[in-house]
């Protein structure tokens, strides 16, 4: 009896795992919540901790897939207009980001194989 209770709770637990991996990428705090800005307190917080130019970008294009994706959310949610508008502008503000970033890294890339490859990735 004692295996058999081991064995469930076992499944269990893998597949509770199986199911957060699954639900992890539809985003769960989205703009319009009164709480959304501790997320966005958290992007900043990510952006000004990390120093590297290319990490940077790497981060702030993170940040935009999760905005697009927050945006699908709520365009299927049927959410006021006003609210998809704000969340389209800053998305679109991270993406001007990513721009003038990847600006700079193309600047310095000219002697460096590795900053041209990962301008490459970002520009193709």
């Amino acid at each position: 009896m004692k295996k058999y209770i081991i064995i469930i709770l076992i499944c269990l637990a893998f597949s509770a795992n199986v199911f957060a991996a699954e639900t992890e990428s539809a985003p769960r705090l989205l703009p319009g919540n009164p709480f959304y800005f501790l997320k966005e307190w958290n992007r900043s917080i990510q952006m000004v901790l990390t120093f590297n130019e290319t990490k940077k970008i790497e981060l702030e294009e993170k940040f935009s897939s999760d905005r697009l994706k927050e945006i699908e959310v709520l365009v299927k949610k049927n959410t006021k207009q006003e609210v998809i508008e704000r969340a389209t502008e800053k998305y679109e503000k991270s993406m001007q980001k990513i721009s003038e970033r990847l600006e700079k890294v193309k600047e310095k890339a000219e002697n460096n194989p590795a900053l041209q490859n990962f301008v490459e990735r970002f520009t193709e």
